[in-house]
């Protein structure tokens, strides 16, 4: 009887390099690691006060929030909600910083970090009160854009040719 000795190299299937074999590959784990922007991405559509005024197809107006006049955007494009940082100082109410921060993409492509809040704002919509935390981002004339966060957990719907706003109880005309 006789013994075969053979001596075997260790061959990625992988990348084809010897020393390692498939499921300890280096290659592998550097592809499995893409380079995604910090966290969350959001939308927000950016659209001047003007150019609202003469669509048929947007829905904004002029309400009260905490006491103050504001013009808001009703927006099914963006993601979260929001506050030009200009009217945020307006309100005098503290900002937070997010648990975890975002990144916003605006209609113009560009990126912009978001890691503040401002809380306990509260928006009149023609006598019915909603108690707002909202993110502070420039927003081109808008004071507010209330996005798909708020109009989902109101149950809102937008009848733009109507410039219409309402939910199950309340109709706001913009």
């Amino acid at each position: 009887m006789w013994k075969a000795w053979a001596f075997v190299k260790k061959v990625c299937y992988g990348c084809n390099e010897e020393g390692h074999i498939l499921k300890d590959c280096p290659k592998k784990k550097e592809a499995a690691k893409p380079d995604l922007p910090p966290k969350l991405k959001a939308k927000a559509f950016q659209m001047t006060l003007e150019a609202a005024k003469d669509a048929t197809d947007v829905a904004s107006g002029t309400f009260l929030v905490n006491g103050l006049t504001a013009n808001l955007l009703f927006d099914s494009g963006a993601n979260y909600s929001f506050i030009s940082p200009k009217f945020g100082e307006r309100l005098a109410l503290p900002i937070e910083k997010l648990d975890d921060a975002l990144i916003v993409e605006v209609a113009s492509g560009k990126f912009m970090p978001v890691s503040d809040c401002i809380k306990n704002i509260v928006i009149d919509l023609n006598r019915n009160e909603f108690q707002e935390k909202l993110l502070p981002i420039e927003l081109n004339g808008f004071d507010i854009v209330l996005g798909m966060d708020w109009l989902s957990a109101n149950d809102v719907e937008i009848l733009c040719k109507k410039k219409i706003v309402r939910d199950v109880h309340h109709t706001w005309r913009s």
